[in-house]
């Protein structure tokens, strides 16, 4: 395991024996994070601006937008390629259970497959998720990040 910028490198090995290297990254949810998203018009739905009707849906408060959540996923794959090396196509995002203002959200990622198809691009399936605080799953998805071969050839990474 090791420590760097970006957050926690561990080595998983997966049940077939090969290994892969997970990143995680937490941050803290803040009340500036909810409004931001809104006035950029992410969501606006009273869900996350109005903690009386949030609560008499069921919710303990207000609830952190998807979209919120969603840009930090996007973020955190991109932050952790070389810049302008990737694109990415395919992202799936399962939204399970609700994020609160104040909660420690943990981010991880790790790749499931690495292939080069017949034109020399590099394609990288990864998986991610995001747990609060108290361990329980916020969300989970994958996406599949492709490195162009031009670019590769141009940054030296063969």
């Amino acid at each position: 395991m090791g420590v760097n910028e970006k957050g926690m490198y561990h080595q998983i090995v997966g049940s077939d024996g090969t290994t892969s290297i997970m990143v995680q990254e937490p941050f803290i949810v803040t009340e500036e994070n909810v409004q931001a998203s809104i006035a950029l018009g992410l969501d606006t739905n009273r869900l996350h601006q109005d903690e009386d009707y949030a609560k008499s849906l069921g919710f303990k408060g207000i609830v952190v937008p998807e979209a919120f959540l969603g840009a930090r996923v996007s973020g955190f794959v991109s932050r952790n390629f070389p810049d302008g090396v990737i694109a990415r196509s395919k992202e799936k995002t399962d939204f399970i259970r609700a994020c609160y203002v104040g909660d420690t959200v943990i981010l991880r990622l790790w790749y499931s497959e690495r292939y080069t198809d017949t034109r020399g691009n590099e394609h990288i399936l990864l998986n991610f998720s995001a747990e609060n605080q108290k361990r329980k799953t916020i969300l989970e998805g994958g996406c599949v990040v492709t490195i162009l071969k031009s670019l590769r050839e141009k940054l030296g990474m063969g």
